[in-house]
């Protein structure tokens, strides 16, 4: 995913005219097997991306998010959503953050075993096996 996105996006959003902001991306990978009795019943796969944004323009705070990453789609939803934030002007309370450092932060789950790497038929071994283990518990699921 290009981490410029955020950057480009957040750029924009106090081009436009916030005082503040803060973008969000993030990516999921799912991959998913559904079993019953043992049996494979379906399987699925789904990538997902998206950027999330916070933004002070003239003391009040807005958000938008998207999972259109297109430059174009992102500068079009900044400029609405501040738009309809200074729409706001009389409404609401102000929003005033605390004076802090900024920080950038990335953040990722580690797997002790990667799934992504074990090839289907291991997968769904390990949830037989996973599977069983549960039915020798007698505790109804």
């Amino acid at each position: 995913m290009d981490e410029g996105i955020a950057e480009r996006a957040l750029a924009f959003a106090l081009e436009s005219g916030a005082s503040y902001g803060e973008a969000r991306l993030e990516a999921t990978t799912t991959h998913a097997i559904t079993t019953k009795n043992g049996v494979v019943q379906a399987t699925s796969f789904e990538q997902h991306e998206g950027l999330g944004m916070r933004f002070i323009v003239n003391k009040k705070l807005g958000f938008l998010s998207t999972n259109e990453l297109d430059e174009k789609h992102i500068r079009e939803i900044i400029e609405k959503a501040i738009k309809k934030v200074k729409a706001t002007k009389s409404l609401g309370q102000n929003t005033e953050l605390a004076d802090e450092k900024v920080h950038q932060v990335k953040y990722a789950v580690a797997q002790k075993i990667k799934l992504a790497d074990m090839h289907i038929t291991e997968r769904i071994q390990l949830l037989a096996d996973i599977e069983k283990a549960i039915q020798q518990t007698n505790v109804r699921v």
